[in-house]
């Protein structure tokens, strides 16, 4: 996995922290559409190319592609949800809303399994964002704790359980700003 990744000739604009669409190399049969395989953040320009980090693990098959500089990459405008499958979601809180004498908490995720969650799964929660020495690039977040997918999935949303217990840092205030849960393992 220690090959560095590129987006050969780079959309004029690109820059560092910029956030991309991976599409697969097939179109899907019958259509000029691809299907949405990865999602990548800008790392450096290099003249005409831009070093990119995966941020929504792209498949093997497809990430040799773009090794080999043959994926076609989509800028993800700021008004566009990031849907890479059940990779990347956002959390609120479920309608039981946050109960203090509960050990646990359940968010909704705004996947389900249309988007391939199952139960079981579990994500990461995030928090605060950190930010390069310069304050201009969002490096990474604040994990906050993971939860795990609860039945039965929804077509569009899922249930996830946080331990309170074990994961302190997530609090009544972190639930209730809602931010990113990004998916980590597989249930079952």
């Amino acid at each position: 996995m220690g090959e560095e990744l590129y987006i050969r000739h780079a959309p004029a604009g690109s820059k560092r922290g910029a956030l991309f669409l991976i599409l697969s190399h097939a179109e899907i049969p019958g259509t000029s559409d691809r299907t949405r395989v990865g999602l990548v953040r800008g790392v450096q320009m290099h003249e005409t190319s831009l070093e990119v980090a995966e941020l929504c693990r792209i498949p093997s098959g497809e990430r040799g592609a773009l090794v080999a500089g043959g994926l076609l990459a989509m800028p993800l405008g700021e008004d566009k949800r990031a849907r890479v499958g059940k990779c990347l979601a956002t959390y609120d809180l479920a309608p039981s809303g946050w109960d203090a004498s509960r050990v646990s908490v359940d968010l909704r995720l705004d996947l389900g399994s249309g988007d391939g969650v199952e139960e079981g799964d579990r994500y990461e929660i995030q928090g605060e964002p950190f930010v390069d020495r310069a304050n201009q690039s969002v490096t990474g977040y604040e994990p906050l704790g993971e939860c795990t997918v609860q039945g039965p999935v929804g077509d569009g949303y899922a249930i996830c359980r946080l331990d309170k217990k074990q994961w302190g840092a997530f609090t009544r205030d972190q639930a209730l700003l809602g931010r990113f849960a990004v998916f980590r393992t597989q249930g079952r």
